[in-house]
């Protein structure tokens, strides 16, 4: 069985709540997962929005999308998300916190040894013409 929620609602003109759940179920003897994701938005200005999105995401046996090889693993993740708009110009700074509870080979540290946790920040510039 495979379910997905996928919604969100504008709280007023500058505040939004997003969700994302889904759920899989591998049957019998193949493993599954869920996972959801809660995503305020907020738009500080007319050229300015900042977004919090807090995600939990489970594993049901050893699926392999944590990168642990561990049954039941499961991370949680916390991303900040500016947006600043220049014109045709968006510029997107992202900072990103993984904690697993196991070590994963998707978290590695400067000597590709496997983590529990990873930290990243991601600069975009995204150009509309």
């Amino acid at each position: 069985m495979k379910l997905i929620i996928q919604g969100g609602f504008d709280f007023s003109d500058n505040f939004f709540f997003g969700i994302n759940a889904a759920y899989y179920d591998g049957g019998d003897n193949n493993p599954g997962f869920a996972g959801v994701a809660l995503y305020p938005q907020l738009d500080t200005s007319e050229n300015f929005t900042l977004g919090l999105r807090g995600e939990y995401f489970v594993e049901d046996g050893s699926f392999g999308a944590i990168g642990t090889s561990v049954a039941d693993s499961s991370v949680f993740a916390v991303t900040l998300t500016g947006s600043a708009n220049i014109g045709s110009l968006t510029i997107k700074p992202e900072l990103r916190l993984d904690s697993a509870t196991d070590d994963s080979a998707y978290f590695l540290d400067n000597d590709l040894v496997p983590q529990k946790s990873l930290s990243s920040f991601l600069l975009a510039a995204i150009y509309s013409f």
